[in-house]
């Protein structure tokens, strides 16, 4: 989580720390970021860890006929949010259902055929995996027009859980690790988030033919097997 990193740098003196005041303000009443404080801070992340990545490669022998780099796609079958790609998103709950399984993940026929039709052609040389982004239609433009095809988005992973078992997981986190968001004041503005931001979202990836859904009312080792299933896969 780069915006977290990144308040925790700034308690330490590490970074400037010019977005902290909104970071915070933003986390603590379960408001969304603005996408270009986001955007930076996970550029520079990404960054940093290529460049991490590159060092050690220049210090390890490389095997010579590792495949060469892959050619760069586009993630989205539309340069840019218009009223055709937000007119797609109506009337898809049907296809959400669709989607829901409650034993194990490779018995959804709907999640194989997603994780078929995405199967990389070429491994990438190097992958992040981008947790809770983007959360609106701001954030999905911000990322579009500043990170463009620097990064390519292979899937969504969208990890549903019913609301009761999300409050009692948070406030029982919330008792242990010292997260002030941890509270129902900030969980119900957080759900209102969820439904009215980060859904539609979730949408545009299923019309994109890019989402898998992940059942997270179970517990902790099965619901990592089944991601695991999905990075396995791809």
């Amino acid at each position: 989580d780069c915006l977290r990193e990144y308040l925790k740098k700034c308690e330490k003196n590490e970074v400037n720390t010019k977005h902290q005041e909104i970071v915070e303000d933003c986390i603590n009443n379960g408001k969304i970021v603005p996408v270009d404080i986001t955007l930076e801070l996970m550029k520079i992340k990404m960054e940093s860890e290529i460049a991490k990545r590159k060092k050690q490669e220049h210090n390890e022998l490389s095997d010579q006929g590792e495949a060469g780099v892959e050619k760069k796609k586009d993630s989205f079958s539309f340069k840019k949010l218009d009223e055709n790609a937000n007119l797609k998103n109506i009337n898809i709950e049907e296809y959400n259902n669709k989607l829901k399984y409650v034993n194990n993940i490779y018995e959804n026929k709907e999640v194989l055929e997603i994780l078929k039709n995405n199967k990389c052609e070429q491994k990438a040389k190097y992958k992040f995996i981008i947790d809770g982004f983007p959360r609106n239609y701001d954030n999905f433009n911000g990322w579009i027009n500043i990170i463009g095809n620097y990064a390519y988005v292979h899937l969504c992973l969208f990890l549903y859980c019913d609301e009761e078992i999300m409050i009692e997981r948070c406030m029982n986190r919330g008792l242990t690790c010292g997260r002030v968001d941890d509270n129902m004041d900030t969980l119900k503005k957080r759900f209102d988030t969820h439904n009215n931001d980060c859904i539609p979202i979730i949408n545009l990836f299923l019309n994109e033919n890019k989402c898998i859904f992940i059942n997270a009312n179970k517990n902790i080792q099965d619901v990592w097997s089944d991601i695991q299933y999905v990075f396995t896969n791809m």
